[in-house]
């Protein structure tokens, strides 16, 4: 099993690695733009909540592996279990870009 757990954020005028990083052209228009301390706490948390979304998902390749090695059935309570967080954190994703939204418009 091979993972490789790493999270770190930096500001660039371009993409240091294009296969590894992520881009979300958001942030770079909240952080140039919209910088005050509501936005970027908002935007940090929004951030996190993305990342949260896509260790689920990663986690899910993971699972798969475990349960092709050894055919245990209770992977599927695992998997289930990172389901309902993963969609939690959807939610939580849903509110932070309305409140972005309500705070740009406002």
């Amino acid at each position: 099993m091979k993972a490789e757990p790493v999270r770190s954020l930096y500001y660039s005028e371009e993409i240091l690695d294009n296969t590894r990083d992520l881009n979300i052209n958001l942030f770079n228009l909240l952080i140039t733009h919209y910088s005050f301390d509501s936005m970027l706490r908002t935007t940090n948390s929004l951030m996190k909540q993305i990342l949260a979304c896509s260790v689920v998902l990663e986690k899910y390749f993971v699972f798969l592996q475990l349960f092709k090695n050894t055919g245990n059935p209770l992977v599927s309570d695992m998997v289930a279990s990172d389901v309902e967080c993963l969609f939690g954190n959807i939610r939580i994703l849903f509110d932070e870009i309305q409140y972005i939204i309500r705070e740009l418009a406002s």
